[in-house]
């Protein structure tokens, strides 16, 4: 399977509820790369021998690779416990059918219990019906992921069914109103109305003016509190939502704090410490009973509106919520006590997400007309990342204060006598603006290590963390209780290739002609004298022994080749069996092809653009043009005499020792007889050539 395009696919759960999309998603999956006949096939498919041999990989070689491939694609996408049962499977399409085997049957009881569900789940007059039809829709797009697809005649009369008593007028009106037309009610026409009904009925309680602090998902937590998780059977979540294991959100809820009495540790220090700021000043207020701030792996995500994400530049913003489920701040120096928790999420409205890092008694100012009241807010979540500062009005009721609405203003009254008094602002919104002073402008910005990488250039994280802990930079403070994060665009950007070892691991030919090197070097800038500027060079594996041909153009490899084949067979009586070159297309045109397969030799081809597989050519061709280049410069002659040049320096390392054979020349190991340098010349040295010009009284030799 190639590397260049990664395979992911849903891991499947442990009860197989997303058994249907998960085998939908592999099917896809397996055949994006051609590899589906890995799933319905034990032996070598007719397509695998029909290709033939790509590079050294024969068919059988590419099944087994492609089989290992699949094997490994499917046991990544299971949980422990199933891949523990599967892996026997010696062939992927036994893995596969051991998996479908242990699936395939459970898929029915999950859709007889999301059916009843879906039957059965009534909305109360209190409930929201916005979030009722939410949910029933969650529970018809589980079904169909399932494959049990609920057609929109029989979910319009589920969602009629599931209506309040008080909604019967509505029923009545939807019912006269398709018999008249002549058709069937449709779901989007059900819920059309209903909600219509829905906001004509809170608009005309008094409601309306509340909710509009309220964020979708407190409506939400109120359409599901009674929802019971088929995973951990806990209520107020799905299963694609539960942070249990088997759950569709595994391992990503906020850890427990381990460790300490019951009532010490960091929650008795808050409390201590909420005791000592209560003596200090007894006129400040205290909202809200301090409860367990990291809570149980099914408390739901704090929510909060949109805007509390946004920035404020040389302000400090309180912002007065009915929709917001704690009290929240970005601003560390405004706690009066404070300990740290494992990062819990917070969801904007807008469907945002940062994290809550610390928590404790948070200290404000309320606007009580021309004075003010130093209130503290009881357990407050420290959320460095978000903009202003969150007071949840459903805290301080909870405390036993009154909250009113009227006047353009929010007043807090506890007793008769008002607390504050928060003036509406232009927008609506009952929020409290206070310039930043001192060190609270300077205080740091917290962020986590995956957005600084993003910011400081994709640096490692190694480097941004020394940065951050030895003071090299200011202004920042790092979030950092996150798991090894990858960056896409790291690898995108910074990919390289694996390393070719240098180093042969093969072990070398045993025969003459076993394995052939070839390589085609040239252009050169100089023609030789017989107006030459390519070469060609064929070493024997086994021996070692080079030959090679001084070319006109590249395509007179293929003659010089043929001239080789022979000398071998002539010469050595030896068949050459294997012949490794590059993809250059002097090696892989029609006529060499045909004539490598007439000849009964396989072709080695390396990788594109990567001719260090070919490395005893390359290796030749870089020590031949070494000794050229010093043999030329040596005897200071033309450059046009590089073909005599290196046709010596070929002869010299036939007959010189490698590190390869050791203390034997190729030479002897072919011809098994030592080659006798005794009479070698220097190459280039002046000699007298004998003349028969002249007469006999002048000279007989003439030097050149």
């Amino acid at each position: 399977m190639s590397d260049e395009t990664k395979i992911t696919v849903t891991k499947l759960v442990a009860d197989g509820s997303n058994w249907v999309t998960y085998h939908d998603r592999m099917l896809w999956a397996v055949d994006s790369h051609g590899l589906t006949e890995h799933l319905t096939s034990s032996t070598i498919t007719q397509a695998y021998q029909d290709a033939g041999n790509v590079g050294i990989l024969t068919p059988q070689m590419r099944w087994h690779l492609d089989q290992a491939a699949v094997k490994q694609l499917v046991g990544s996408s299971v949980l422990d416990t199933v891949f523990n049962t599967i892996k026997t499977g010696t062939m992927a399409k036994d893995v596969w059918d051991v998996l479908k085997k242990l699936f395939e049957g459970r898929t029915t009881l999950i859709l007889v219990d999301l059916g009843r569900h879906l039957q059965t789940t009534r909305c109360t007059e209190e409930d929201s019906v916005r979030e009722h039809f939410e949910w029933l829709t969650d529970l018809r797009q589980q079904l169909a992921a399932m494959g049990k697809t609920v057609p929109d005649s029989k979910y319009a009369l589920i969602l009629m069914g599931s209506l309040p008593p008080s909604y019967q007028p509505t029923l009545s009106a939807i019912s006269v109103a398709t018999e008249m037309s002549g058709t069937t009610p449709t779901p989007a026409i059900v819920t059309k109305l209903a909600t219509d009904e829905y906001d004509r009925r809170t608009l005309r309680g008094g409601k309306a003016q509340d909710e509009a602090f309220a964020t979708v998902a407190d409506a939400r937590r109120r359409g599901k509190k009674q929802v019971e998780c088929f995973n951990c059977h806990k209520k107020g979540h799905v299963k694609a939502d539960c942070w249990a294991k088997g759950g569709g959100k595994e391992g990503q809820g906020p850890r427990r704090r381990g460790g300490g009495a019951r009532d010490g540790g960091a929650k008795g220090d808050a409390a201590a410490g909420a005791k000592q700021a209560g003596e200090k000043d007894a006129n400040i207020e205290a909202w809200a009973t301090i409860v367990d701030v990291e809570g149980e792996e099914g408390e739901e995500t704090p929510h909060i509106p949109a805007m509390a994400a946004d920035e404020t530049a040389g302000a400090e913003i309180e912002l007065y919520d009915s929709g917001a489920s704690r009290h929240m701040s970005p601003f560390r120096e405004r706690f009066v006590t404070y300990h740290k928790i494992p990062a819990r999420p917070i969801t904007t409205a807008n469907n945002r997400v940062f994290y809550a890092v610390g928590a404790g008694d948070l200290q404000i100012q309320v606007p009580n007309g021309a004075s003010s009241s130093k209130v503290l807010l009881r357990d407050a979540l420290h959320a460095p990342e978000m903009g202003l500062t969150v007071v949840s009005i459903g805290r301080i009721v909870k405390a036993g204060y009154a909250v009113q609405f009227e006047d353009r203003s929010c007043k807090i009254k506890r007793g008769g006598s008002i607390v504050g008094s928060i003036p509406a602002s232009t927008n609506g919104l009952f929020k409290v603006e206070h310039a930043l002073t001192g060190m609270a402008a300077m205080s740091p910005k917290h962020v986590d290590i995956l957005t600084l990488h993003h910011r400081l250039g994709h640096i490692s994280a190694d480097s941004i963390r020394t940065l951050i802990c030895s003071n090299a930079v200011s202004g920042l403070q790092l979030i950092d209780d996150f798991p090894p994060f990858t960056c896409d665009l790291c690898e995108y950007a910074k990919a390289t290739r694996k390393p070719i070892w240098k180093e042969r691991e093969a072990p070398p030919a045993d025969t003459f002609g076993a394995e052939v090197h070839s390589g085609v070097w040239g252009p050169l800038p100089t023609l030789s004298l017989g107006g030459r500027k390519y070469y060609v060079t064929f070493t024997d594996d086994f021996s070692c022994y080079t030959r090679l041909e001084v070319l006109r153009t590249k395509d007179e490899a293929f003659g010089a080749y043929k001239a080789f084949s022979a000398w071998a067979k002539t010469q050595h009586s030896a068949h050459i069996k294997r012949l490794r070159s590059d993809r250059s297309g002097e090696f892989t045109g029609r006529d060499f092809t045909a004539f490598l397969q007439e000849e009964g030799t396989e072709r080695r081809l390396t990788t594109h653009n990567t001719p260090q597989h070919n490395g005893v050519a390359e290796s030749l061709n870089h020590r031949l043009l070494e000794r050229v280049r010093a043999m030329l410069h040596q005897a200071d002659l033309p450059k046009n005499l590089w073909a005599e040049v290196i046709n010596f320096a070929v002869w010299l390392k036939n007959r010189t020792s490698t590190r390869v054979l050791g203390n034997i020349t190729p030479y002897e190991h072919l011809y098994g007889r030592k080659p006798n340098l005794g009479s070698l010349p220097e190459w280039g040295q002046h000699v007298w050539v004998h003349s028969s010009k002249g007469s006999k009284l002048d000279v007989q030799a003439i030097q050149a």
